[in-house]
């Protein structure tokens, strides 16, 4: 009976072993969950933020963690746009992107849609001084031939139609301007 009695016991411990180390199995499995970071586009990571390979490496929430290279024919660009353009501008807008490059200058630009703007304002210095933008991420489709000749780091430009004027609004605009003021009268205040 004591033999009995001390397997039993031996198989009441072991259950409660497996179920503490099932709950440690399933912290564990959210911890990794937890670290595993997706990317929004398949592609091939080309840089790696500095401070993700340091241990104990801190990255704010603002910062980048990997660039991407994405392999599918949709390109991301990232476009930085003057802030008193702010109010012209809005997610899916058209635009057109066009990629400067030494070995072929005149390439057509590429239709695209505004995907996303920062939120604030972006403050960089540089040579000239401290520069103030909207961070613009610009979505286009390229062919297969041209996807392979596209590279990280290529400068693009961005030609963002935020309005339709002839070349005669610019021209008549400060005359018209002019005669609207000059041509109407003050409106009689109210004294009393």
């Amino acid at each position: 009976q004591d033999y009995l009695h001390s397997i039993q016991k031996k198989l009441q411990d072991s259950e409660n072993d497996l179920s503490i180390l099932n709950a440690e199995l399933k912290i564990i499995g959210l911890q990794r969950s937890e670290n595993i970071v997706h990317s929004p586009v398949e592609g091939v990571i080309y840089n790696v933020n500095k401070n993700a390979m340091t241990i104990g490496g801190v990255i704010s929430p603002t910062e980048m963690l990997f660039e991407i290279k994405p392999v599918d024919k949709h390109v991301r660009a990232e476009v930085k746009i003057n802030p008193k353009y702010r109010d012209q501008i809005f997610v899916g807008e058209k635009t057109t992107i066009s990629i400067e490059s030494i070995v072929n200058s005149r390439r057509q630009p590429y239709p695209a849609i505004i995907e996303s703007i920062s939120p604030d304002i972006i403050e960089s210095k540089d040579n000239a001084g401290l520069k103030e933008y909207y961070k613009v991420m610009v979505e286009f489709y390229v062919s297969d031939s041209a996807l392979s000749n596209i590279k990280p780091g290529m400068i693009v430009d961005a030609n963002i139609i935020t309005g339709k004027h002839t070349i005669l609004d610019y021209l008549m605009s400060p005359i018209a301007k002019t005669f609207k003021g000059a041509l109407s009268e003050p409106l009689p205040s109210d004294h009393r």
